[in-house]
């Protein structure tokens, strides 16, 4: 997803569109720990994106009527904003994820900057693990500098990093995703992912987005003429 064209989300860098992330159901992955976010979690709130909990680690048990808010999956995790520092290790997880089966932008050159007066760490979350470190990050932003389209928010960058996939990750930003989304008073939430991404498409229908639009062939990749898929939930 790069900055002279639309910005996409999943599994990815900036410069691509949603890929395929794990899988798993709401709150219960195969009995993993989670914690509620935008709640009171044992010991009241923490820090505050406009009401929810600032960063959270996540491998406190959740119980039904501890507050309400989205669960983060994934024990051992921290969801919390991006800093400034968080700079070149992001770069380097945009090289590293970028994929010509899945980027519509070219592969981000060495020494790129990762933020700039776009692309700022507040519009980030980054998800970090005690054994890995930094091991992936999701962009949330409006979808338009329209007044009358203010409530609407939209993913627009996802990756993981492949020694972290397939442990929930992608799916705890995700949800971290809808819960900032939430908290800055949006009632809709959008993506945009390549038509022929069924693994990304079948997570984002599982956590309740809906294809609302397709662009067909919108794309040339590979050789390929690939549609642009359109998806949205309501908050």
């Amino acid at each position: 997803m790069g900055r002279g064209g639309e910005e996409r989300a999943c599994g990815g860098a900036r410069s691509a569109l949603v890929r395929g992330c794990a899988g798993g159901a709401r709150g219960a992955l195969g009995g993993a720990l989670v914690v509620v976010v935008g709640a009171r979690a044992r010991g009241g709130l923490v820090g505050g994106w406009g009401g929810w909990v600032r960063k959270v680690r996540v491998g406190v048990e959740w119980r039904e009527g501890m507050g309400e808010g989205g669960l983060m999956i994934l024990s051992g995790v921290e969801i919390r904003e991006a800093v400034a520092g968080d700079e070149q290790v992001l770069a380097r997880l945009d090289r590293e994820t970028w994929s010509p089966s899945h980027a519509v932008m070219p592969r981000p050159e060495p020494g790129q900057e990762f933020f700039d007066e776009r692309h700022v760490p507040a519009h980030y979350l980054v998800a970090e693990t005690e054994d890995l470190g930094v091991v992936g990050y999701v962009r949330v932003g409006s979808s338009t500098p329209l007044a009358c389209n203010a409530h609407v928010r939209q993913i627009q960058g996802l990756a993981v990093d492949p020694a972290a996939r397939g442990r929930g990750v992608a799916r705890a930003l995700m949800r971290a995703a809808g819960e900032r989304a939430r908290g800055e008073g949006a009632t809709r939430l959008t993506l945009r992912v390549l038509g022929h991404n069924a693994p990304a498409r079948a997570l984002y229908a599982s956590e309740g987005f809906a294809v609302e639009g397709v662009l067909p062939g919108e794309f040339l990749l590979d050789g390929e003429y690939v549609d642009d898929i359109l998806m949205g939930r309501a908050l």
